[in-house]
């Protein structure tokens, strides 16, 4: 395959950099390896997002989503609730 161009499609104000934006040559049964760097944007919110990584030329295009979570919630959550059974749950069942 020849002239490969990659291509994103990021949550709103995200941007994604490509160490490559096109392959000028694969051959069959190859592969390459490339970087996405994702910047999110400033105001985004803790949570999970999804992004699509695309790569096409004349003869062919595909697709992969590629899911991208943030574990601060789910920090923020776990803490209190540890704390919560050894401070006070646990000597009550003891």
């Amino acid at each position: 395959m020849q002239n490969i161009t990659l291509s994103s499609d990021a949550p709103d104000g995200w941007t994604v950099e490509f160490s490559e934006s096109t392959v000028s040559v694969l051959e069959a049964g190859a592969s390459c390896e490339l970087t996405a760097r994702v910047t999110p944007a400033e105001d985004a919110l803790s949570g999970d997002y999804v992004m699509t990584l695309s790569a096409e030329n004349s003869e062919a295009e595909d697709s992969a989503e590629f899911p991208v979570a943030d574990m601060i919630p789910a920090m923020v959550i776990v803490m209190p609730v540890s704390w919560v059974w050894s401070t006070w749950l646990l000597p009550l069942l003891s």
